[in-house]
């Protein structure tokens, strides 16, 4: 480090679009925070790849190549979906794994719309 910057091996430069709001918005709080508009690109970035470098846990590109791979629908799916994946992947012991899965989440959607149509009970 240099006189509190980062010194760079490879340094690489990139331009960023902002509307003039957000550019208004960055300057304020830049100035307040004392950091240059740079420094709080790259944090950003560098936050993001840390984030995002594993990719989606949950799907890998190379399970799609696998036969055995059965991807769910997403939660909101429509019930054609959800009813043409039930059919044709799934068992008897797997549906029954889902139907106690579902009854869960009605019990919780349940009890959430409850407490917010019953404010002053959840308060006690």
């Amino acid at each position: 480090m240099v006189q509190g910057k980062k010194e760079f091996k490879n340094r690489k430069s990139m331009l960023t679009m902002l509307e003039q709001e957000e550019l208004e918005a960055l300057d304020e709080i830049r100035w307040r925070e004392r950091m240059s508009r740079s420094e709080i690109g790259r944090k950003a970035i560098v936050d993001y790849i840390k984030a995002h470098a594993a990719g989606n846990s949950t799907f890998k590109l190379d399970q799609f190549t696998d036969p055995n791979f059965r991807a769910m629908p997403a939660t909101m799916s429509t019930r054609e979906k959800w009813y043409d994946f039930v059919k044709n992947n799934t068992d008897r012991q797997e549906r029954a794994g889902l139907k106690d899965i579902t009854t869960y989440i009605t019990k919780c959607v349940d009890a959430v719309n409850w407490e917010q149509d019953h404010p002053e009970a959840s308060k006690k």
